[in-house]
């Protein structure tokens, strides 16, 4: 989890489900909300990676990017849609574009 030194501002460290996150703002409720949902339907999870990015075309804008790898033993598209609509639920649009959350089933 290297790439989580990469993000910049005003940084915050919270445990969620024994992982020492850090992340700051809108990184923060995206996160929690996924891990919520996933410990809700009982979906073995851990943090991939959490990092900044840049835009390819427009090397000013950046965004993070979270990666979770989870154990779905069913329907993943499904599973996946749920969870990534739930974190982002209640998000400004504006806001939500900073934010990458990336579901990959192992």
């Amino acid at each position: 989890m290297e790439g989580i030194k990469d993000l910049l501002g005003n940084m915050k460290t919270s445990k969620q489900n024994e992982y020492e996150i850090i992340y700051e703002g809108i990184v923060a409720k995206i996160f929690s909300k996924a891990s919520q949902m996933l410990t809700k339907l009982a979906i073995p999870f851990s943090v991939d990676d959490i990092k900044e990015e840049s835009d390819a075309e427009d090397d000013s804008w950046r965004y993070t990017v979270i990666k979770i790898k989870i154990e779905a033993k069913e329907d993943f598209d499904r599973i996946s849609d749920e969870i990534i609509s739930y974190a982002y639920s209640d998000i400004d649009p504006n806001d939500a574009t900073r934010v990458l959350l990336i579901l990959k089933n192992v």
